[in-house]
């Protein structure tokens, strides 16, 4: 039962964590995430802290005009030993040029003990959208 009850946490968490991307609300964003967070975005140097984190994705979304970024976790694998889960997740992206993208990615998280994502590494291939 603690297992089931951990994977489904671990689910809501992810969900509601990719819910508050999509809106960019920073302070619940923070709230899951642990001051000296380990995220990577496909082979993107890796960012250490919500600090540092918060105003190169602002910048980043700002300069490539994105006007939408959603992440759906579709399935999840949950190492129940570990502090680890890795979802299958949609990206869908919308930018002011018209472009958009629609497809599969895949997210790593690592947990603390206080259910805080600690290490986010997520892998995608939205061709050129980004130029």
């Amino acid at each position: 039962m603690y297992h089931e009850q951990t994977a489904k946490l671990r689910e809501q968490r992810i969900q509601d964590y990719y819910d508050a991307c999509a809106v960019q609300d920073w302070d619940l964003i923070s709230a899951f995430l642990h001051p000296q967070v380990v995220f990577q975005v496909a082979g993107n140097e890796p960012t250490r802290s919500v600090e540092v984190l918060q105003p190169r994705v602002v910048k980043a979304l700002a300069v490539t005009g994105v006007t939408e970024m959603t992440m759906t976790a579709d399935q999840y694998i949950h190492d129940l030993n570990s502090d680890q889960c890795v979802a299958e997740i949609t990206v869908r992206l919308k930018r002011e040029n018209g472009k958009s993208y629609e497809g599969p990615g895949c997210a790593v998280f690592h947990f603390d003990e206080a259910g805080r994502i600690d290490s986010y590494h997520a892998y995608t291939d939205e061709g050129d959208f980004w130029s």
